[in-house]
């Protein structure tokens, strides 16, 4: 691209620094070439997202490796008449942060509005700024109570879309979001895909779509800009079990989630990957306190 009479490969462009883009949004004075880079990582709300907290290396490389989207598998256009699966596309929302913490109990729940989670860090810092936001908090039990919240940002071109012409998925997305606790507990599907770990763990995991309500207690919160669903393990007794197998095997674990709004209408076809994350040897020792 050519700037100021220069030509600038895009490989020679720094990767963005938060603070400039922070200031591009303050609309202070940044050269051209910071502009552009801010205006590239706009696609993307990951970067902003790391800039809003830190955490210890140990719990970053449990989720900064993204989950392979192609690898699930979803309801197609014609799925109500022939139950035929298609390959899922990009996501609707991305993941932007994950947090793991540990707590009595009554602590980990609605964990948005804690001041140590994500959330309010990125209020604080970009306020309005911050995109639409679905927290999954999953508490695990154990010795201690863990919580492993995973924050997903609105992707900025579905947002664009949303309001103006959405597809089948998005439509289903804003009924989702404005419903009630009921219809969201009727949709809500999560796919489970290890990608390395034991036999055993593979075998009592599988790898089915599963409407996460029927088996699991899920609450929901919503804020201004997010809307949390607190998934506890615990109120299961064979859940309870198979996490603990999982927590004993925690360090070979590879794991990818995806999560989706089950379509149960023609109108509501095809499904999308609402969000997907890949736990890394997801060590819960790792945890960090949350008061």
């Amino acid at each position: 691209m050519v700037i100021e009479n220069k030509v600038v490969s895009t490989l020679q462009i720094r990767p963005n620094v938060p603070e400039l883009c922070s200031a591009f949004g303050k609309k202070e004075n940044v050269n051209k070439v910071e502009l552009i880079q801010c205006r590239m990582n706009k696609e993307t709300w990951r970067v902003e997202a790391e800039s809003c907290a830190e955490q210890p290396e140990r719990i970053h490389a449990i989720w900064k490796e993204e989950a392979l989207a192609k690898g699930f598998r979803i309801r197609g256009k014609t799925y109500m008449e022939d139950k035929v699966k298609i390959q899922a596309g990009t996501p609707l929302f991305e993941l932007v942060w994950l947090d793991m913490f540990h707590s009595e109990r009554e602590n980990l729940f609605h964990i948005s509005r804690n001041s140590k989670s994500f959330v309010q860090r990125a209020i604080s810092k970009y306020g309005e700024g911050v995109p639409q936001l679905l927290v999954i908090n999953i508490l695990l039990p154990g010795s201690p109570e863990v919580s492993i919240a995973q924050y997903f940002a609105l992707r900025k071109e579905v947002a664009e879309l949303l309001d103006s012409n959405p597809n089948e998925a998005m439509k289903l997305w804003k009924m989702f979001l404005e419903g009630d606790d009921a219809f969201r507990n009727s949709r809500f599907k999560l796919i489970p895909e290890i990608q390395e770990g034991p036999w055993l763990v593979k075998k009592s995991v599988g790898g089915n779509p599963t409407l996460i309500a029927k088996a699991l207690q899920v609450s929901w919160f919503r804020g201004t800009n997010y809307l949390e669903a607190v998934v506890d393990v615990s109120s299961d007794r064979i859940a309870k079990h198979i996490t603990a197998l999982c927590r004993r095997h925690a360090t070979s674990l590879v794991v990818d989630i995806g999560f989706v709004i089950e379509g149960t209408e023609h109108s509501e076809l095809p499904e999308s990957l609402l969000a997907c994350v890949r736990y890394n040897r997801p060590n819960c020792d790792d945890a960090l306190p949350l008061n």
